[in-house]
């Protein structure tokens, strides 16, 4: 991506958290961005397009901030808490500063499908790599990485947009962590 079509995707979600998604246009954009129509269009020829790639950033994005946690700590606790930052807190914030909550929902989910379903999985990947070192703790509770790395993606999926608040956000969060840190058999009071 180049950092033409990036300043045009952070414009975009400007606008789109000042007027919705539905009543955003590729004028909107242009004049955030300080950029012509016809430049947006020559990076991106539809709304929906700008929309897909806006979507591979941000999960690109949020997954390089989960490797450099990775390589910062070996810490399960803490590697949880980057992935759920990165995944559902950031995502949360976002979708509840906008005007129209729904609105942004319902258009990333038509529109951007496909990389929804793809960044959904490098999550998942992500996140079984945080509970590898604990498989065999895993395994004795009879589930597999796999079945409990997809649970936690899930769960945070979900968490997007479920919560009443932040607060109860993070209270969901919390449980999630704890119930993942005692099926690894990591010592809850120690993390």
């Amino acid at each position: 991506m180049t950092k033409r079509e990036e300043e045009i995707i952070e414009a975009m979600i400007v606008v789109i958290m000042r007027y919705g998604l539905s009543r955003t246009s590729m004028n909107d954009i242009a004049k955030q961005s300080g950029l012509s129509r016809q430049s947006i269009y020559l990076c991106f020829s539809t709304k929906d397009e700008l929309l897909r790639a806006a979507t591979r950033l941000l999960c690109g994005r949020a997954i390089a901030e989960i490797k450099q946690e990775f390589e910062q700590s070996d810490d399960l606790a803490q590697r949880l808490n980057k992935i759920f930052d990165a995944i559902a807190v950031k995502s949360f914030k976002m979708i509840q500063q906008s005007t129209d909550p729904s609105d942004i929902l319902n258009g990333f989910n038509e529109a951007a499908r496909d990389e929804l379903v793809s960044a959904s999985e490098q999550y998942r990947i992500a996140i079984e790599e945080a509970l590898a070192p604990y498989e065999e703790a895993i395994v004795g509770h009879q589930m597999s990485l796999f079945q409990l790395s997809d649970y936690i993606q899930q769960s945070l999926m979900a968490l997007k947009h479920s919560p009443k608040n932040e607060a109860h956000l993070h209270e969901l969060l919390s449980v999630l962590r704890n119930s993942t840190l005692t099926l690894c058999g990591v010592d809850i009071a120690k993390s």
